[in-house]
């Protein structure tokens, strides 16, 4: 594995056709977006150097997301999860930046791995938990979140709640809507991220919000029972080769 450079040609290219799929799966089924870049380049370069950059490109679709944010969200269970992962935003990039790149990799792999495991069980909550019981699961899925950016695990505990499919989605992206800038703001500070990777990273970022566009209107389109099932499968032959 190389050092993600988003200045050399090469890799600029890899990312951006990494983005523009990822960015048409997000819109077809919803979510995986930063999974999809992440288990596709994750072979080719150091995670250390390439996982803030993905944190940048999803930012390019948070007016999308700030678009769709409804009022059916569960604002009392978000904001108090929000508020954990957030708080433990300082330490995940900590071991993202110190792990060793195959074992951070490695982990990549087992979080997506985990979490569609979990979700094809079809477990759901009968109540919603407590939240005693929300705040420090979200707290340790942040920290898995800000140490690989997959976010798969915390949206999975999010579908496993008893809530309808309209008021899950919403109180998702109230969620995201909250933990994106901190995460923004703290690759920056660290100095992850510098201002002069905004412009390079902006291309990838049209192309991903393009394609979200795109994947949405598909959707719309396909009236697909199975599609999740299919994101599914491809995350995990995705997953295993990158542990494998």
């Amino acid at each position: 594995m190389t050092p993600f450079d988003v200045y050399a040609p090469e890799h600029l290219l890899l990312f951006c056709l990494a983005a523009a799929l990822a960015g048409f799966i997000r819109g077809f089924a919803g979510f995986a977006g930063p999974a999809i870049v992440s288990l596709l380049l994750a072979h080719f370069f150091v995670p250390a150097t390439l996982l803030p950059r993905i944190i940048l490109l999803d930012f390019y679709a948070y007016p999308m997301l700030l678009r769709s944010v409804r009022h059916g969200a569960d604002w009392k269970l978000s904001i108090p999860m929000a508020v954990a992962t957030i708080a433990l935003l300082p330490f995940g990039l900590e071991i993202m930046q110190t792990v060793e790149p195959a074992t951070l990799k490695r982990m990549i792999g087992i979080a997506c791995l985990a979490a569609i495991a979990v979700s094809l069980t079809g477990f759901r909550f009968r109540r919603l938990p407590p939240w005693w019981v929300n705040v420090p699961v979200a707290g340790a899925l942040g920290l898995v979140l800000s140490s690989t950016f997959i976010a798969l695990p915390l949206v999975t505990y999010f579908f496993m709640l008893p809530l309808s499919a309209v008021a899950c989605r919403a109180t998702v992206l109230s969620f995201t809507v909250m933990v994106i800038p901190c995460m923004a703001f703290w690759v920056f500070s660290s100095g992850l991220v510098q201002l002069e990777d905004v412009l390079p990273v902006a291309l990838a970022g049209a192309l991903y919000f393009a394609m979200i566009y795109l994947g949405s209107r598909a959707f719309e389109r396909s009236g697909g029972a199975h599609y999740r099932q299919v994101v599914q499968w491809l995350l995990v032959l995705l997953s295993g080769a990158v542990m494998f």
